[in-house]
């Protein structure tokens, strides 16, 4: 787990796009994590590498002790920074479920992918 960090080490990151204010879809919640960027905890995530040119990205965040489900798809263009929004939030119990369920837009999470970030999950339930 580590803390985001300012934008100037945006691009040094894994999942740079998480809370990047390009964000199109914003609402409150991503309003919430771009303004506190620096408060976001970035717990981990899954990118599937067999995607192609398109993209499907997942990655789970806490901040004032909730979790936040993020996605970010699409293909080459625009960029994950622009396309990410917050696809779930409230407890780990609450995200895995929605993880389980399948109930999000994109390219779907290849099940090797899928069980990765269910024991990503399991694991910040343990902390």
């Amino acid at each position: 787990m580590s803390k985001l960090g300012p934008l100037d080490t945006y691009w040094h990151h894994t999942f740079a796009w998480v809370g990047h204010p390009e964000c199109e879809q914003r609402g409150p919640d991503e309003n919430l994590l771009i303004d506190r960027r620096c408060d976001v905890e970035l717990i981990g995530g899954v990118v599937d590498e067999n995607a192609g040119y398109e993209y499907d990205e997942f990655a789970l965040v806490q901040i004032d002790g909730v979790f936040y489900l993020l996605q970010t798809i699409g293909c080459s263009c625009p960029s994950p920074s622009e396309t990410w929004h917050v696809r779930h939030k409230g407890t780990i119990a609450d995200i895995r479920a929605a993880i389980i369920s399948g109930e999000y837009d994109g390219y779907t999470l290849p099940g090797r992918k899928r069980d990765e970030f269910l024991a990503l999950i399991d694991k910040a339930a343990e902390a």
